[in-house]
């Protein structure tokens, strides 16, 4: 059979005989507990945490997270540029997002200009773009003299060290994503990670996720994630011959710029020049693309003039797609498209 050409869900079909197994495996009298329970001791050990509850996002996870740290109507630093479920979780939660704008090279936060924002908040979220670390030195050390809860968002960078230490494993508490698009997820299915290493905070988050109804993933679930953790080497293998490839295919790259990112990044950040017109261009050839982030400020009719680096990236940016089995004759045919376009702009 033909292989979809850019197809981010090619894993997911190769692993389509295995997850009807698990399935079968889940209808024996307590299997779907006793999976559940390995699952979550084995997705704390990888994290490098002590702790870890499955829940129906990472949306969840941050709103748990939150929830279990913080009281309501606690400010919480929250990147300008990234995902709006972290803004509606920390809503959910009770809380009061307070935007800080990123820095230029990667897009995760800019820490001197939390500094300045520390007196309206009692935590920070560090969420580590296109899997590129935050500078967690700097981080510690802000929280540690502002009386600031950290809390991770390695949905992007699961997987990824700084140093000694894997991304999840320096804050009070961390989420993670596992829902669909991401390369540990379930097809169609909502899942997320929340960890810690406290035994008064995991109780607290446990006794929510039990006493709650909503909190948790759906079991069926379970047989692709446990599935996609057993491969991850190889899942991560592919990340990185994917980055790798673009890395290679947009070197010396002109009317450009490539942003920072990580090993096991998801998406290529990249900004350019009559962002629009080029999409259009890219788009009428067949390339695909991803859906760039929203300044979250923005959502809230905040004004963008206060975020320089926002309001660049919102101007330029467009994102080109990875995904774990995405072979390096796609990613030429991106960088190729995408060298094409803008020559002949030029």
């Amino acid at each position: 059979m033909t292989e979809i050409k850019f197809d981010p869900l090619r894993q997911d079909r190769r692993l389509a005989s295995v997850y009807a197994s698990g399935l079968k495996n889940l209808l024996r009298p307590g299997a779907a507990e006793t999976l559940l329970s390995e699952f979550e001791a084995g997705a704390a050990a990888f994290a490098a945490r002590k702790r870890a509850l499955l829940v129906n996002s990472g949306r969840a996870a941050l709103e748990l997270s939150m929830r279990c740290l913080l009281g309501r109507g606690a400010g919480v630093l929250i990147p300008n540029i990234t995902h709006p479920s972290l803004a509606y979780a920390a809503l959910k939660a009770g809380c009061r997002p307070v935007f800080v704008d990123v820095n230029g090279s990667g897009l995760n936060m800019d820490i001197s200009a939390a500094s300045g924002l520390c007196r309206r908040a009692k935590a920070l979220i560090a969420v580590h773009m296109f899997s590129n670390p935050c500078d967690m030195e700097r981080v510690r050390a802000l929280a540690s003299a502002e009386n600031l809860a950290v809390i991770e968002d390695v949905s992007q960078a699961f997987g990824v060290r700084l140093g000694a230490k894997m991304l999840g494993s320096f804050g009070e508490a961390a989420a993670v994503s596992l829902s669909f698009g991401k390369p540990l997820s379930a097809p169609y299915a909502g899942a997320g990670l929340f960890l810690c290493d406290d035994e008064t905070l995991y109780k607290k988050a446990s006794d929510i996720v039990r006493r709650e109804p909503g909190w948790r993933a759906s079991l069926l679930a379970l047989p692709f994630l446990s599935a996609k953790f057993a491969g991850k080497k190889n899942i991560f293998a592919g990340l990185r011959l994917a980055n790798e490839s673009y890395s290679l295919g947009l070197r010396g790259l002109k009317g450009a710029e490539v942003l920072s990112r990580g090993p096991l990044s998801q998406e290529v950040p990249v900004l350019v020049n009559n962002r629009d017109s080029l999409l259009r261009r890219l788009e009428a050839r067949g390339i695909p693309l991803e859906t760039t982030y929203p300044a979250l400020n923005g959502l809230f009719g905040g004004n963008l003039a206060l975020y320089p680096q926002s309001r660049r990236y919102l101007k330029m940016a467009l994102h080109l797609p990875v995904f774990p089995l995405m072979s390096a004759a796609e990613c030429g045919r991106i960088c190729a498209a995408l060298r094409s376009e803008i020559n002949e702009k030029a």
